[in-house]
């Protein structure tokens, strides 16, 4: 294979090429989930009526990982089965 690349951010064949992630690609890639990180919480902030500190409370102690916690946290409104689920939205988008 014959791979051609200009620059520094050109991650797509470091798998090929390389044995771990390059700086460059680490860089983009923290930088990419820190944005996508302060998205979520701008929204769960917007629309869940919890303070920051809150979620970064319950994303520290990874206490939104299952239905049980996520509830308790405010995170979801309910908890239904995938039947459930077909009935509410079902009725609800008529």
């Amino acid at each position: 294979m014959n791979i051609f690349y200009a620059g520094n951010f050109k991650s797509a064949s470091e798998p090929f090429r390389l044995n771990e992630m390059s700086e460059f690609n680490r860089l983009q890639t923290r930088s990419f989930l820190n944005d996508m990180k302060d998205i979520m919480v701008e929204k769960l902030v917007e629309n869940r009526k919890l303070s920051e500190d809150k979620i970064n409370a319950i994303m520290a102690g990874l206490e939104g990982r299952t239905g049980k916690k996520a509830l308790e946290n405010k995170l979801v409104d309910g908890l239904f089965y995938k039947d459930q689920m077909d009935d509410f939205l079902r009725k609800n988008l008529e």
